[in-house]
């Protein structure tokens, strides 16, 4: 029993000594603030502390930088301790005198330049804090607008249309709901494209939106080879799907199929076989 009570007396002791400490930091924390955000309201002795807890305004004894020499060191040199600057004050916090040990930290980082006063920290912090958040509103104001544009659009018989181009070929989609009729310039589309590669460019938006065999489409499409007739459809139903139900932009952007591929076949010079190409040399 003896025993019991003896580690249940220094368990009260340790959490006494940890609200001491916290306390401590406490009281220090609030003689930060106080001197740094009100530097005209605090008089030489700091408002609350009396006694040997006062302020000294004479720095603290400063360590000399070689034996026998009046130079004394400072934050700004390479070898100043500042291990030894942080235990002492440590240990006057440890003893409850705040003053000083508040007093001692200023001092010894009185010479560094790049060591801003709390005040001017915390002035600067706000002022990245409020553009930050300007910033912020205006992006969600932008994108409120953005949305704000992005309505349904939809005929009288339930179509929407899209425009699309690539190359040469320009196309046209008229877009409703349905069980994935597809028609392409009259045509059903395993006759208008019989390569796999450009049907799989016509249904790609489709497939990204995860919407195959719902719509009903026809398309007209003219100019251009097999590649770019597909890929002007697919640009041009990516942008009816968008006008249909505009919650399926993200997709579609994501996969690129609102932009408009602008390559295109170089034209050819004159004294050059192509483009680039020239005709064959002959010495003689």
């Amino acid at each position: 029993m003896e025993g019991e009570w003896e580690d249940e007396d220094g368990e009260r002791e340790e959490e006494e000594e940890d609200l001491e400490l916290r306390q401590a930091a406490d009281e220090t924390q609030a003689l930060f603030e106080n001197i740094y955000l009100h530097p005209e309201a605090t008089p030489p002795g700091y408002p609350g502390v009396t006694g040997a807890d006062a302020w000294d305004p004479a720095p603290p004894s400063s360590k000399l930088l070689e034996p026998g020499s009046d130079a004394v060191a400072t934050p700004m040199d390479d070898d100043y301790d500042f291990d030894a600057m942080m235990d002492e004050w440590e240990r006057l916090i440890v003893l409850g005198r705040h003053g000083e040990a508040l007093s001692h930290v200023e001092n010894s980082l009185a010479g560094v330049p790049s060591l801003p006063p709390l005040y001017d920290l915390q002035r600067m912090q706000s002022e990245r804090e409020r553009r930050k958040q300007s910033s912020r509103e205006r992006q969600a104001a932008l994108a409120a607008e953005y949305k704000a544009r992005r309505i349904q659009r939809i005929n009288e018989h339930g179509y929407s249309h899209g425009v699309g181009k690539r190359k040469t070929s320009s196309a046209q989609v008229w877009l409703k709901l349905g069980t994935g009729k597809i028609r392409i310039n009259r045509k059903p589309l395993d006759v208008a494209m019989p390569s796999f590669n450009r049907r799989a460019d016509v249904l790609a938006p489709f497939a990204v939106t995860g919407t195959l065999a719902r719509f009903d489409m026809v398309a007209s499409v003219r100019g251009g080879g097999e590649m770019g007739k597909a890929q002007a459809i697919r640009h041009a139903l990516a942008r009816a799907l968008e006008n249909f139900y505009p919650p399926l932009r993200p997709p579609l952007k994501r996969a690129g199929y609102f932009t408009r591929d602008p390559r295109m076949v170089e034209r050819k010079k004159p004294g050059r076989k192509k483009a680039r190409k020239a005709f064959q040399w002959v010495k003689r």
